[in-house]
């Protein structure tokens, strides 16, 4: 990344091409603050002084984002991220890999999908982008099982053929599901 990019583009394996990732921190907000002030001019509302509504707002206006079918948001704390597709329904999901769960969260995520070898934070990204990858209806996203499939993770519904998987990246664990029925 270079000192006077305003974000930084990430690939991962298993992730098909024209699936796109962003990432944005604060520390590349401040470095850009002559961006900051105009954003809190455009969107004046309540939010404008929130540091994850400002970078991602950012994101998407100076990449133009707009114009992509396929959006998904996510952030916490210091970092927000965007998947962007013009060919799959996208989700994605960013947490702290530090991040704890109650025991009794713990516990509801991993009974449906102790078989995966996954923290309990990774599992719930994988829930969570799965989620928001099917506009957030149906079941709630706690029922969800998977099955693993190489390193990637196939939502056990025979309707839907979503596929998610997870990374951790620096001291984050992503989420990402794509719609392979596009």
């Amino acid at each position: 990344m270079s000192k006077n990019s305003l974000y930084n583009q990430i690939k991962f394996e298993g992730i098909p091409p024209d699936i796109e990732i962003y990432f944005v921190t604060n520390e590349i907000i401040k470095n850009r603050l002559e961006h900051v002030d105009s954003f809190i001019e455009k969107y004046p509302s309540k939010f404008n002084n929130k540091k994850s509504f400002l970078r991602t707002r950012i994101l998407i206006e100076h990449l133009d984002l707009r114009k992509n079918k396929n959006l998904s948001i996510s952030h916490t704390q210091n970092i927000s991220v965007i998947s962007v597709s013009n060919k799959y329904k996208v989700g994605i999901d960013v947490e702290r890999s530090s991040k704890k769960l109650t025991e009794k969260m713990s516990k509801k995520i991993l009974q449906k999908n102790n078989n995966l070898n996954l923290s309990p934070i990774q599992i719930w990204t994988l829930m969570e982008s799965t989620y928001k990858c099917l506009n957030c209806m149906g079941e709630h996203f706690l029922k969800y099982s998977f099955i693993k499939k190489h390193k990637k993770f196939s939502l056990l519904r025979s309707d839907m053929n979503i596929i998610a998987v997870t990374y951790n990246f620096h001291e984050y664990t992503l989420g990402i599901a794509f719609n392979l029925e596009h």
